[in-house]
């Protein structure tokens, strides 16, 4: 892996196989001094050209905190009533780009020990998307065309668990899975995943359109 990036001629860091994806994400970012940083984890799968600089365009937004290529409305409430309760709005962390120092500050202290950590850290009510939504700043999903999607628009974004995740900008094993799913199970996932969202929004978006037409 190193022989592939030669010709950059990259710092390597070594981090331990603990803590999960995010607890080396944390272990690689107090190790380095860049100010900005930018993980996919070992899933991950670089689908679309430009994908560093479509992240980033995005994160050099005014006031937005974090860029993701993919985002969910999922909630583990049910499960586990730490959780914010549906819809749960968050970034997923496959392959996200965040300041460095933010990223160090949303996760200063904390344990990854386990999966539920990482999940906590991911989409619970101190996760990072919503620490950084309390900050007074955004999150966005962006995705293969370059645009970034404020949560609002998740639903009609085309990447994760919609559709064909035609507009992915950065895969992993989840939308692999997704994507290999029959229809009528493919179909109970996106209402886990997204309620009611996309059909209502698509519904909306087409009564515009139409009323657009009327003289």
């Amino acid at each position: 892996m190193v022989e592939a990036f030669g010709d950059l001629r990259p710092t390597v860091v070594d981090v331990d196989d603990l803590g999960f994806d995010l607890g080396a994400y944390r272990a690689a970012g107090s190790a380095i001094a860049e100010p900005y940083v930018c993980f996919l984890n070992s899933n991950s799968e670089i689908l679309g050209d430009h994908w560093l600089r479509k992240l980033w365009t995005n994160l050099a937004a005014p006031q937005v905190g974090m860029v993701s290529a993919t985002g969910s409305f999922e909630s583990m409430n049910e499960r586990n009533p730490e959780f914010p309760a549906f819809p749960n709005v968050h970034l997923r962390s496959n392959a996200f780009l965040i300041s460095r120092t933010m990223f160090l500050e949303l996760t200063d202290g904390r344990t990854v020990a386990t999966k539920d950590d990482v999940w906590r850290m991911e989409s619970g009510n101190e996760g990072m998307t919503r620490q950084i939504q309390r900050r007074g700043l955004g999150v966005a999903v962006v995705g293969r065309n370059g645009r970034g999607y404020a949560p609002r628009w998740w639903p009609l974004s085309g990447t994760f668990r919609l559709g064909r995740q035609d507009n992915l900008l950065i895969g992993d094993n989840q939308t692999r899975w997704f994507a290999a799913l029959p229809g009528d199970q493919k179909s109970a996932i996106v209402q886990h995943t997204w309620g009611r969202f996309p059909q209502a929004m698509q519904s909306a978006a087409v009564m515009r359109r139409l009323r657009r037409q009327v003289p």
